[in-house]
Formats: structure tokens, C-alpha cells, sequence
């Protein structure tokens, strides 16, 4: 699963990126590539229910259909995806606050 596909549509992308400031999207930039870094650190199996769910716009139940996993298993994952990327995005904010 690629997170180059979450954008569903680029013409919306563009536009609001050209309405805002040069700051404002370079700032966006390098916190949406920061989060992609983070979400890479992630296990595969974690990594791609949340992909999948998040990036993707697949429901609980398609998802167990597109992976053949029981429904409960992709919960558990996605549950244990957000806990360590939470965790990730946290100390990431601690390193950045310290450095700076």
C-alpha cells in the first residue's frame, strides 16, 4: 500500500496549496513527510490497516476482506497501529522541542 495514493483528489490539492502561503505549505510539507517517516516505523500489519483505513477510506469490514482477516483482528490492529503512532508522534515532539 503506497500513501502516495491518499490523495483522492489532486485538483482540491493543488488549489488549496496555491491559496496559502509559501510558509504555510512548506511547513505542511515537512510535517506531512515527517509523519510518513513515522508511520514507516511501524510494523507491516499495522502499517497497512492504517493505510489502509485512514489514507485509503476503507471501512473495518472491507479492509478484513481486501487483507483475509477476521474483522476483530483488523480493530486490533488498527487500535495498536494508533497506540504506537501516537506514542512515535510524541517523542518526535519531544525530540523537536528540545532541538529547537
Amino acid at each position: 500500500v503506497k500513501l502516495d495514493d491518499f490523495a483522492s483528489d489532486w485538483k482540491d490539492v493543488v488549489h488549496d496549496k496555491e491559496a496559502k502561503e509559501s510558509s504555510q505549505i512548506v511547513i505542511e510539507s515537512e510535517e506531512d513527510s515527517r509523519l510518513v517517516e513515522l508511520i514507516d516505523t511501524l510494523a507491516d500489519t499495522h502499517r497497512e490497516v492504517l493505510v489502509l483505513h485512514y489514507f485509503n477510506n476503507l471501512d473495518l469490514t472491507q479492509i478484513a476482506d481486501v487483507i483475509k482477516i477476521p474483522v476483530g483482528t483488523v480493530k486490533s490492529r488498527l487500535f495498536h497501529a494508533r497506540k504506537h503512532l501516537a506514542k512515535a508522534i510524541e517523542g518526535d515532539e519531544k525530540i523537536t522541542k528540545k532541538t529547537t
